[in-house]
């Protein structure tokens, strides 16, 4: 997990990266997957969340273990938050972001899943992102990498 900027010129904007493929046959990272993990217990509560993906975030655990199968909790957690968004590709990953919003795949052009976490993030919290150690029930492990773009 690091801090990131995306877009070009005058339209960048930070975000929070993961630095390897979380979920399915993933490299399943402990930061990485604490903060994937910790992005969708927050989203619990985001009311863009629908209450059929409310319902599978909240039997999903906050952990920063994923095994990489196809019925592991966060697994199943990610591939509901993506079949919810008809520019994800459902894949029950929340890989990297490169090169932009959007990568390739068959012709298509989905939307990383790391910028909804991100986005709900903001959105839950607007004063404090993207310092999100300042969020409620943040995830302490992750302090170090939340403190080290800001210098403190």
């Amino acid at each position: 997990m690091h801090a990131d900027l995306g877009g070009q010129g005058t339209d960048r904007f930070f975000f929070w990266n993961v630095d390897a493929a979380v979920g399915l046959k993933g490299e399943n990272r402990w930061e990485d997957v604490l903060f994937v993990s910790w992005c969708l217990y927050k989203m619990r509560t985001w009311s863009y969340t629908p209450d059929a993906v409310k319902a599978i975030l909240r039997s999903t655990p906050l952990t920063e273990h994923c095994s990489g199968r196809e019925n592991d909790p966060l697994v199943l957690a990610i591939k509901a938050v993506q079949r919810v968004n008809p520019i994800m590709l459902v894949d029950g990953r929340v890989s990297p972001a490169v090169r932009g919003g959007t990568y390739a795949y068959r012709g298509r052009n989905p939307m990383f899943v790391i910028f909804v976490l991100n986005n709900a993030l903001k959105m839950l919290h607007p004063q404090q992102f993207p310092r999100i150690d300042l969020m409620p029930e943040f995830a302490w492990q992750l302090k170090q990498v939340a403190l080290s773009p800001f210098n403190i």
